[in-house]
């Protein structure tokens, strides 16, 4: 039953079309990878460092710094100065001690003959050890490192440079590493170039010598008064030889080569301009000329 003005239809209301969904895109599936076995190493397995290559190593880093010292100070110094170490002063002073006892002792045993004016014969004489040891260690620790760090130490201070006299040392020390390379040029030059020398000696006089006589002592006075004007006279002759000369300027090269690895040194820890610094090295230089320049006369 309908009402009056009422319609019927069948007719459903219309929807607006449904869109399309859209496809989520899905993670890739991951597929199970598959086990790949490791290629062995071609180098092989790692070997793990022994004592004795650690300390191989540790070594040639050492030496290293006093061969850098004398080819590229300036470089060498400043990682000496970031990160200190003795070991290259403690060898320098060493070797060239030793160095220098070797090479007298080669002069002593291939070059120097003794002739007994008693014996009429040539004799053998030992070496003085002690006499080039102690000499050799006051040259040496006394004479240039000691005496050069001084003076670097007390010119940089009076020309304003920053004071650091443990590195100092430690750098004043390297920078005669030149005079370990001069002491073993020493000996090969000892022994290949210079001229063969002979002093007399007595065994009568050394003899009454030890007795303590006096009397014997005024019999034999002259003789060895005699027998030391000859040893001095021919010692100067052969200083003054062209090879032993020609040896006292290389010496003095050497002196030259350690002042310009020096004012490197003194750049470095001081701070200093490279004038400064080579008025410093310099002032040890001239003192050395002043002495070589005596030694000569």
């Amino acid at each position: 039953m309908t009402l009056a003005g009422e319609q019927t239809t069948d007719e459903k209301p219309e929807m607006a079309p449904e869109r399309p969904r859209e496809e989520q895109p899905q993670p890739p599936s991951l597929e199970a990878k598959k086990p790949t076995r490791r290629r062995p190493s071609r180098r092989g397995k790692r070997k793990k460092r022994t004592r004795a290559e650690t300390a191989a190593g540790w070594l040639t880093s050492k030496f290293g710094r006093i061969g850098g010292v004398l080819f590229t100070p300036k470089k060498t110094f400043e990682e000496i100065a970031a990160n200190p170490d003795y070991f290259g002063v403690v060898f320098i002073t060493v070797a060239a001690m030793l160095a220098t006892v070797g090479a007298h002792y080669i002069l002593w045993a291939t070059k120097m003959n003794f002739f007994d004016v008693d014996l009429h014969k040539y004799v053998s004489q030992p070496f003085p050890y002690g006499y080039y040891v102690l000499s050799e260690g006051f040259s040496f620790g006394v004479w240039y490192l000691t005496r050069n760090f001084l003076i670097y130490y007390f010119m940089s201070w009076a020309l304003g440079g920053e004071r650091d006299a443990g590195l100092l040392l430690l750098c004043t020390g390297y920078s005669l590493g030149t005079q370990l390379v001069g002491r073993l040029l020493q000996a090969f030059v000892f022994y290949a170039v210079f001229p063969p020398v002979t002093y007399q000696v007595s065994t009568e006089t050394s003899i009454m010598l030890l007795a303590g006589s006096v009397q014997q002592l005024l019999v034999h006075q002259e003789a060895w008064a005699g027998i030391t004007a000859f040893n001095q006279d021919v010692s100067k002759a052969w200083q003054m030889s062209p090879t032993v000369r020609g040896f006292s300027y290389l010496t003095y090269a050497i002196n030259a080569w350690t002042t310009v690895v020096a004012a490197a040194a003194i750049y470095t820890v001081t701070r200093l301009s490279w004038k400064r610094s080579g008025l410093i090295a310099g002032t040890v230089f001239a003192l050395d000329t002043v002495f070589f320049a005596y030694s000569l006369m």
